[in-house]
Protein backbone atom coordinates (compact mmCIF):
# COMPACT_ATOMS: atom_id res chain seq x y z
CA UNK A 1 0.00 0.00 0.00
CA UNK A 2 1.45 3.74 -0.66
CA UNK A 3 1.89 6.07 2.30
CA UNK A 4 -0.68 8.31 3.23
CA UNK A 5 -0.20 11.73 1.79
CA UNK A 6 -0.29 14.69 4.66
CA UNK A 7 -3.31 16.38 2.86
CA UNK A 8 -5.56 12.91 3.39
CA UNK A 9 -4.28 12.80 6.96
CA UNK A 10 -5.44 16.60 7.21
CA UNK A 11 -9.07 15.90 5.59
CA UNK A 12 -9.30 12.95 7.80
CA UNK A 13 -8.61 15.32 10.91
CA UNK A 14 -10.66 17.59 9.60
CA UNK A 15 -13.79 15.55 8.91
CA UNK A 16 -13.65 14.05 12.32
CA UNK A 17 -13.68 17.63 13.96
CA UNK A 18 -16.63 18.38 12.05
CA UNK A 19 -18.29 14.93 12.72
CA UNK A 20 -17.85 15.97 16.51
CA UNK A 21 -19.16 19.52 16.35
CA UNK A 22 -22.19 17.95 14.61
CA UNK A 23 -22.61 15.19 17.49
CA UNK A 24 -21.91 17.52 20.07
CA UNK A 25 -24.52 20.02 18.70
CA UNK A 26 -27.10 16.82 18.77
CA UNK A 27 -26.07 16.24 22.27
CA UNK A 28 -27.39 19.27 23.62
CA UNK A 29 -30.47 18.75 22.85
CA UNK A 30 -31.85 14.51 22.61
CA UNK A 31 -32.39 13.98 25.90
CA UNK A 32 -35.55 16.86 25.38
CA UNK A 33 -36.68 14.94 22.54
CA UNK A 34 -39.94 13.19 22.72
CA UNK A 35 -38.00 10.12 21.59
CA UNK A 36 -35.57 10.68 24.04
CA UNK A 37 -37.58 11.14 27.34
CA UNK A 38 -39.02 8.18 26.04
CA UNK A 39 -35.95 6.06 27.05
CA UNK A 40 -35.20 8.22 30.22
CA UNK A 41 -39.11 7.61 31.35
CA UNK A 42 -38.69 3.46 30.83
CA UNK A 43 -35.06 4.10 32.67
CA UNK A 44 -36.34 5.63 35.99
CA UNK A 45 -39.28 2.34 35.60
CA UNK A 46 -38.86 -0.32 37.84
CA UNK A 47 -37.68 -2.85 35.91
CA UNK A 48 -37.79 -0.54 32.69
CA UNK A 49 -35.03 -0.26 30.43
CA UNK A 50 -34.33 1.94 27.31
CA UNK A 51 -33.10 -1.13 24.62
CA UNK A 52 -34.80 -1.48 21.26
CA UNK A 53 -36.55 -5.14 20.84
CA UNK A 54 -33.85 -6.82 18.90
CA UNK A 55 -31.40 -6.09 21.89
CA UNK A 56 -33.77 -6.69 24.51
CA UNK A 57 -34.10 -10.28 23.04
CA UNK A 58 -30.64 -10.59 22.68
CA UNK A 59 -29.20 -9.02 25.79
CA UNK A 60 -31.17 -10.64 28.97
CA UNK A 61 -29.70 -11.10 32.47
CA UNK A 62 -26.01 -9.16 32.54
CA UNK A 63 -25.13 -9.65 36.08
CA UNK A 64 -21.55 -9.93 36.79
CA UNK A 65 -20.52 -9.18 33.29
CA UNK A 66 -18.40 -6.20 32.19
CA UNK A 67 -19.10 -3.98 29.09
CA UNK A 68 -17.48 -1.85 26.68
CA UNK A 69 -20.01 -0.02 24.99
CA UNK A 70 -18.86 2.24 21.87
CA UNK A 71 -20.21 5.35 20.74
CA UNK A 72 -22.57 5.81 23.68
CA UNK A 73 -23.55 9.06 23.23
CA UNK A 74 -25.59 10.15 26.04
CA UNK A 75 -26.23 6.97 27.70
CA UNK A 76 -29.47 5.58 27.30
CA UNK A 77 -28.22 2.31 26.23
CA UNK A 78 -25.27 2.24 28.53
CA UNK A 79 -27.01 2.81 31.51
CA UNK A 80 -29.58 -0.12 30.33
CA UNK A 81 -26.83 -2.31 30.32
CA UNK A 82 -26.24 -1.38 33.68
CA UNK A 83 -29.59 -1.18 35.20
CA UNK A 84 -29.20 -5.20 33.79
CA UNK A 85 -26.13 -5.70 35.96
CA UNK A 86 -23.38 -4.89 34.44
CA UNK A 87 -20.14 -2.97 35.25
CA UNK A 88 -20.53 -0.96 31.81
CA UNK A 89 -18.22 1.94 30.24
CA UNK A 90 -19.30 3.74 27.34
CA UNK A 91 -17.08 5.74 25.31
CA UNK A 92 -18.38 8.26 23.10
CA UNK A 93 -15.64 10.97 21.10
CA UNK A 94 -18.53 14.34 22.04
CA UNK A 95 -17.83 15.72 25.27
CA UNK A 96 -20.92 17.23 24.77
CA UNK A 97 -22.51 13.71 24.81
CA UNK A 98 -20.36 12.62 27.96
CA UNK A 99 -21.04 15.51 30.21
CA UNK A 100 -25.06 14.45 29.16
CA UNK A 101 -24.71 10.58 30.25
CA UNK A 102 -23.13 11.51 33.36
CA UNK A 103 -25.63 13.84 34.27
CA UNK A 104 -28.58 11.28 32.90
CA UNK A 105 -26.55 8.71 35.17
CA UNK A 106 -26.89 10.72 38.00
CA UNK A 107 -30.86 11.54 37.40
CA UNK A 108 -31.91 8.37 37.02
CA UNK A 109 -29.72 7.10 40.01
CA UNK A 110 -27.58 4.39 37.39
CA UNK A 111 -23.73 3.48 37.67
CA UNK A 112 -21.76 3.15 34.53
CA UNK A 113 -18.47 4.73 33.64
CA UNK A 114 -18.06 7.37 30.81
CA UNK A 115 -14.96 8.15 28.60
CA UNK A 116 -14.49 10.42 26.49
CA UNK A 117 -12.57 9.50 23.51
CA UNK A 118 -11.87 8.15 19.85
CA UNK A 119 -13.22 4.12 19.30
CA UNK A 120 -10.92 4.26 16.85
CA UNK A 121 -7.96 4.14 19.37
CA UNK A 122 -9.23 2.69 22.41
CA UNK A 123 -5.76 0.91 23.47
CA UNK A 124 -4.99 4.55 24.14
CA UNK A 125 -8.01 5.97 25.48
CA UNK A 126 -8.78 2.86 27.93
CA UNK A 127 -4.71 2.77 29.02
CA UNK A 128 -5.02 3.49 32.50
CA UNK A 129 -8.09 0.99 32.86
CA UNK A 130 -8.48 -2.90 33.84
Amino acid sequence: MGEIRKSETRDCEEWTAKNRRNWDERASFHLETEMYQGYVSKLRSPGGDALLPFDDRVLRDLRGLSVLHLQCHVGTDTLSLSKRGAKVTGVDFSKQAIEKAHELADEVGLEAEFVRGNVMALRETLSDRE
